[in-house]
């Protein structure tokens, strides 16, 4: 083995699942890219909202249903980016490197 690679095989009898550090890093990465993709996706219905109700002339009450409706589906959306994201790094975690048998 030469000084610039490192060993990415796990030690004999080693276990595949992932270390502390590893699963750690897993909740940061899918915390921060839900946390962003909420803020997209919250902002896109506010002013979706705000853009229709100002446009059309909606009354306040019919704009209050739609803003409801739109931030339901917004909980929706970023619930199931954070489920897909938790699934993808799991996966990439568990996945075989170059260097693993």
């Amino acid at each position: 083995m030469s000084a610039h690679t490192l060993p990415l095989s796990p030690a004999p009898g080693a276990s595949s699942r992932p270390t502390r550090r590893v699963r750690l890093m897993i909740w940061l990465n899918v915390v921060g890219s839900t946390g962003l993709v909420a803020i997209e996706v919250f902002a896109l219905s506010a002013s979706f909202d705000w853009a229709l109700s100002g446009l059309l002339g909606l009354p306040g009450s019919f704009t209050l249903g739609l803003a409801i409706v739109l931030l339901a589906a917004s909980a929706a959306i970023t619930w199931a980016f954070a489920r897909r994201a938790l699934i993808a790094e799991t996966k990439l975690a568990s996945a075989p490197g170059p260097n693993r048998d």
